[in-house]
């Protein structure tokens, strides 16, 4: 079966000046879609008409699947990506997954463009999008039992119960292969991205996180994330972001990873990463290791300065006096 995942253009100005990354949730779908043959776009790397650049691709690609990964300020664009593969092809399938599609599901399906929807993967796609492709390779199309997937029904959209969380161990690595375009580069140098955990058990109350995993963290073995930069490297890397949503949570497993990098020869790739306060001053050898390892980049989160305003947004009201600390 011929599938075609696609990311979305759409950026935030501000995030998009300090540098442009690869999408790893489609690369990692196309890892764990086994028997299919996938290709993965980031049109963020498109230059020119997006419109015709889109019908091109489907015209030489001719899909049978295609998934549309969107946020909530990318869904217009998703939709109209949707509504322009089945103008190409009435016959084509459509699946949307990511944040906005997993929470917005039951509006989506019954609102008035859910005809160009097909099927709607709701959480960590691994799993759902996986059977999902071996389903409809089939063709046998018992959709029931794959949980966390919504489908529609004719004019109406069946939801079937939630899939549990992942066991990180189980989820096989991303084909980079599957890349159509590349170019991705931060600080100046070529990027991709590695993850190796999921998910937060805080209840900060602007972080949507628990919304897509609850309050959990889990992780992948750090062999396998070691053979994932390794990866990365071997297709172009010199910088590598590290996607987690807390990675911090287990600082002594963060320490491990880098003794780990410098000892398996990674720490001449320039990492970037996503530290909370609380983490970073957890552990005095955790920054020094960081550092020697090849850590260049630490977006640190200081929400806020101001104890009445950390309370609003459910921190601690120690965060401030930490925050020093941790810079």
């Amino acid at each position: 079966m011929k599938v075609l995942l696609a990311s979305m253009p759409n950026v935030i100005e501000e995030i998009d000046r300090g540098g442009r990354f690869p999408s790893l949730g489609l690369v990692s779908l196309a890892g764990n879609s086994e028997g299919a043959e996938v290709k993965v776009v980031d049109l963020v790397l498109v230059r020119g008409d997006l419109r015709r650049y889109w019908l091109r691709l489907l015209r030489n690609y001719e899909p049978e699947l295609v998934g549309l990964s969107c946020m909530t300020f990318q869904y217009d664009t998703a939709l109209e990506l949707a509504k322009l593969a089945k103008s190409w092809n009435p016959r084509v399938k459509v699946a949307l997954g990511g944040y906005h599609p997993t929470l917005m599901y039951e509006e989506i399906g019954e609102g008035p463009d859910a005809k160009y929807i097909d099927f709607i993967v709701r959480g960590e796609g691994e799993g759902t999008f996986g059977e999902l492709v071996r389903e409809l390779g089939r063709g046998e199309g018992d959709l029931d039992g794959i949980r966390g997937l919504s489908y529609r029904e004719g004019d109406d959209f069946h939801h079937n119960p939630p899939r549990p969380l992942l066991d990180l161990s189980e989820v096989r690595p991303p084909e980079r292969d599957s890349r159509i375009l590349k170019g991705f580069r931060a600080m100046g140098f070529r990027s991709d991205v590695v993850e190796t955990s999921r998910g937060c058990t805080f209840d900060c109350s602007f972080c949507c996180i628990r919304k897509m995993y609850g309050r959990s963290f889990r992780t992948y073995p750090l062999r396998r994330v070691i053979e994932d930069i390794r990866d990365a490297e071997a297709h172009g890397a010199e910088a590598v972001f590290f996607v987690d949503d807390n990675i911090t949570l287990a600082p002594e497993r963060l320490e491990e990873l880098c003794d780990m990098i410098v000892s398996e020869g990674l720490a001449d790739l320039r990492y970037m990463v996503q530290a909370s306060v609380a983490g970073i001053v957890s552990r005095r050898e955790l920054v020094p290791k960081m550092a020697r390892a090849g850590f260049k980049v630490v977006f640190l989160g200081i929400e806020n300065v101001s104890v009445r305003n950390l309370k609003f947004l459910s921190k601690v009201k120690e965060a401030a006096e930490r925050a020093r600390e941790a810079v």
